[in-house]
């Protein structure tokens, strides 16, 4: 099953997200003895800037049903052949805005699928 995306990937990016001394590579870290304090603080200063940026720009990139696509992954074939599965199936048929009364009916038969499909497999 697709593993879930970190929750915390959908919420606002700030700079507090972001590593004040951020590791910039073996080398650089190797040569940094020789540059200048100011020079090096500019770097990484830049770098997080940088970085900050582009995690604003790729989270602007997630389309906006983002929470119903992570969701799908709960009807992956090995969670639905599961014996004992969890009710997070419920979760996915409220973003798809069923009815209460559709969603006991969809819960009934998600707990049984994997009874039906033994059935057929032999």
């Amino acid at each position: 099953m697709p593993r879930p995306v970190n929750r915390n990937l959908l919420d606002p990016i700030t700079d507090r997200n972001i590593n004040p001394r951020p590791y910039l590579g073996y080398m650089f870290e190797t040569a940094q003895l020789n540059l200048d304090s100011v020079i090096l603080n500019a770097i990484r200063q830049r770098y997080s800037a940088f970085l900050l940026q582009l995690l604003k720009e790729l989270q602007q990139r997630l389309p906006d049903n983002y929470k119903q696509l992570e969701s799908m992954a709960l009807l992956s074939p090995e969670e639905a052949i599961k014996t004992i599965k969890s009710n997070t199936i419920i979760d996915v048929a409220e973003i798809l805005g069923f009815t209460p009364e559709i969603i006991d009916k969809i819960m009934q038969q998600w707990h049984i699928l994997h009874i039906n499909i033994n059935k057929v497999a032999f």
